[in-house]
C-alpha cells in the first residue's frame, strides 16, 4: 500500500487510513493530516527528507519516518 512517504513532488494522494498513532502523527493530525484530506507533495528537501506538501491551502514538512504512517490512494 502506498504511503505519503512514496509521493515524489507534484504528486498528489488522499490519505485513506492511518497505521499507528503516536506523538508525531497527533501533530501531523493537528495540521490537517486526516482520513479524507487530500495532499500534495511539493518538493523534498536536498536529500529527499523533510518532505514538503499542501493541503487546506497550507503548506507543511514532514520527515519520512512519520510520513510512511499515512496510508493513501
Amino acid at each position: 500500500m502506498k504511503t505519503l512517504k512514496d509521493l515524489n513532488a507534484d504528486e498528489s494522494g488522499i490519505i485513506i487510513g492511518i497505521s499507528e498513532i503516536n506523538d508525531d502523527v497527533l501533530r501531523l493530525m493537528s495540521m490537517g493530516l486526516v482520513v479524507g484530506a487530500e495532499i500534495k507533495c511539493e518538493g523534498l528537501s536536498l536529500g529527499g527528507d523533510p518532505k514538503f506538501f499542501s493541503l487546506y491551502g497550507s503548506q507543511i514538512t514532514a520527515r519520512n519516518n512519520t510520513l510512511h504512517f499515512f496510508k493513501i490512494s
